[in-house]
């Protein structure tokens, strides 16, 4: 389940980097995992923020 979840967060770093330099990044290699990674935490955790900012 723990691999499931850090390839969700690594493929929403994926797309939204994709998505950010318009379709140019390549990534998805074994050394890209790190930075995929940490941009998909930080969507997740802003996403996560402003639901809980804006629920309540």
């Amino acid at each position: 389940m723990q691999d499931v979840v850090e390839e969700l967060i690594r493929w929403i770093g994926y797309a939204a980097l994709r998505l950010v330099t318009l379709g140019r990044y390549r990534g998805g290699t074994r050394n890209d995992r790190l930075p995929e990674g940490a941009v998909g935490l930080g969507i997740v955790a802003g996403l996560v923020y402003l639901m809980y900012a804006f629920g309540s």
